[in-house]
């Protein structure tokens, strides 16, 4: 295999190499890029249901389709451990999986007194979020750890405040499908108006699969849809930087978000000092 490759229009990269990404080039799969994340190990040692098993979750009816997706999800949800919930998705009925199975999607890293359990010390760089400057009292939890039996996952959609995202698979395999953002405006998923922050305007839609270990980046403007193909875990994190900042804050300037303006501002200055410093 080469150092970079094309899987279904997603770009491969191996395991070791700095992770690259653009909003121009769409998502980046890095085999085995997550493989020494504390929560990849934890979910393979047994060590993660040891010590988070009776951890009280709540988990919520999921579909992958976006007519049943915001129905399922205001019924009301089921509270449950983490143990008692990984033994129902051992045992769903499969024509429970393919209606509407259960899925864990609220909990956050955030509400953990050791996020280093689930994350490395340090993201690579071009994961960072900006966000991670400020208090911890003011920053977005925006980092969550996912649990689905076989056939749970997201309805297609675009993330919060037009951020990117990274996406590591702890247990199981996730499928996913991205569609560019022209084709995500075409969709009626992503505003028009955002399209001229994309260099590519060309109507596609890529797939991938992703596997324990592997590391995904889905750049913002790219709407995606994801199916668990078995029991799975995995740890997300939502950011803004310097990649995508052009994107966060015409999301901000169009309702008026003027208090997060300003601060998007203080930290694209912040940002351009320490460059330039360095």
């Amino acid at each position: 295999m080469s150092p970079t490759t094309q899987v279904r229009g997603v770009t491969e990269v191996e395991r070791g190499r700095p992770v690259e990404w653009s909003v121009d080039g769409g998502p980046v799969l890095v085999r085995g890029g997550a493989s020494d994340w504390p929560l990849v190990q934890a979910c393979a040692s047994g060590d993660f249901v040891a010590a988070y098993g009776d951890r009280e979750l709540t988990a919520v009816r999921s579909s992958p389709e976006a007519a049943d997706q915001a129905r399922r999800e205001a019924s009301p949800g089921w509270t449950t451990t983490l143990r008692e919930f990984l033994t129902y998705c051992g045992t769903a009925a499969d024509g429970e999986a393919a209606e509407a199975p259960w899925y864990v999607k609220d909990w956050t890293v955030a509400s953990e007194t050791d996020p280093g359990a689930f994350l490395p010390a340090r993201l690579p760089h071009s994961l960072r979020s900006w966000f991670t400057r400020l208090p911890a009292e003011a920053r977005p939890g925006w980092e969550w750890i996912y649990v689905g039996p076989r056939g749970s996952g997201s309805a297609m959609h675009v993330d919060v405040m037009m951020s990117s995202a990274w996406n590591a698979v702890a247990a199981g395999t996730k499928h996913w499908r991205f569609l560019s953002p022209a084709a995500s405006v075409r969709a009626g998923v992503l505003p028009e108006p955002y399209l001229d922050l994309v260099a590519g305007r060309d109507d596609a839609e890529f797939e991938c699969s992703q596997e324990a270990g592997d590391l995904l980046v889905i750049p913002s403007g790219w709407a995606h849809q994801v199916v668990n193909h078995d029991t799975t875990v995995a740890v997300t994190g939502n950011f803004v930087n310097g990649g995508n900042v052009e994107f966060a804050r015409r999301y901000l300037r169009t309702r008026g978000r003027t208090a997060w303006l300003k601060l998007l501002d203080a930290l694209t200055h912040d940002e351009r000092e320490w460059n330039h410093a360095a």
